[in-house]
């Protein structure tokens, strides 16, 4: 039985899924080692932390792009 998201839980999880996936498959012996990633719980925890991480850092640049582009649009009238 496996975990279902809705999709918008699909969406908001994938960063961080695809890094734990990436993490765990390059890296299998720090897995193993440390317990990190085997657990649904945990597996789930860093890929909130991860999207979220993700998330976070795309809304600021998204914030910063925007501001920047505002100033240069009043700079010019």
């Amino acid at each position: 039985m496996g975990l279902s998201l809705n999709w918008l839980g699909a969406i908001f999880l994938w960063p961080g899924i695809a890094f734990m996936d990436w993490f765990s498959r390059t890296f299998p012996y720090v897995v193993i080692r440390y317990g990190f990633g085997f657990s649904a719980e945990s597996y789930m925890f860093w890929a909130f932390v991860v999207s979220m991480a993700f998330w976070l850092t795309t809304l600021l640049l998204c914030l910063y792009a925007l501001r920047t582009l505002m100033r240069r649009r009043r700079r010019t009238d």
